[in-house]
């Protein structure tokens, strides 16, 4: 998997509140507008994705930081539509994360999630077109289950 080289376009359901904040930047880097950021420190990371990383926000703005510390504002809830191979109807209802190792921000590498992965980013809740897009909700990322 590769992390992103553009920015992604930003697609919200602006029925729902997407939870606008800043956070800070973990290093020098490019963020690119749509990515998808997780948290290393306390601060917004785009590399290699670690153990036990959790998911921080969708990133709202493309910028170029010269250190750590810059604020970047990010998306920490609502519900996004993304292009995603692995997005069906048979996972509906399922989580998507990022797998552990692959330096990933960028949305369309997400996969259902399962052990060993990244903390949950959202949950698949209608799919636009069959192995192609749908919208996930980053405001619920508790998996359900059947007790």
């Amino acid at each position: 998997m590769a992390a992103l080289s553009a920015d992604v376009a930003v697609v919200f359901d602006p029925s729902r509140n997407v939870g606008l904040r800043q956070a800070p930047s973990d290093a020098a880097d490019t963020y690119f507008r749509g990515g998808l950021a997780h948290w290393a420190s306390g601060e917004l990371d785009i590399g290699t994705v670690g153990a036990g990383a959790q998911f921080a926000g969708v990133l709202m703005e493309h910028i170029v930081t010269a250190a750590s510390g810059e604020m970047i504002w990010i998306a920490t809830g609502g519900r996004f539509h993304w292009a995603n191979a692995t997005i069906a109807l048979a996972v509906v209802e399922s989580g998507f994360s990022l797998d552990i190792g692959d330096p990933e921000d960028d949305p369309s590498t997400m996969t259902v999630h399962a052990a060993g992965d990244s903390g949950v980013v959202g949950i698949l809740d209608q799919v636009t077109v069959e192995t192609t897009s749908g919208w996930i909700d980053i405001s619920r990322r508790a998996i359900p289950t059947n007790l």
